[in-house]
């Protein structure tokens, strides 16, 4: 997925931040998680990492891929 990359700035917590992203070919918006490794590594702990996963995977919403 190409995306144009907005500065928008949706929210942010401990390990990253959700960014409005627009995929370049079709217009459609999205939210984008982005998580920073050193903080995950330095913060967090493996468990919480895979339940932080577990909860992204069962999201259905439309603009979550």
């Amino acid at each position: 997925m190409k995306i144009n990359n907005y500065k928008n700035e949706l929210g942010s917590g401990a390990y990253g931040s959700v960014k409005l992203i627009k995929e370049k070919t079709t217009g459609k918006k999205f939210a984008m998680k982005i998580m920073n490794k050193s903080h995950i590594f330095k913060y967090c702990t493996v468990d919480m990492l895979k339940q932080e996963i577990k909860i992204q995977k069962k999201l259905s919403h439309p603009h979550i891929i």
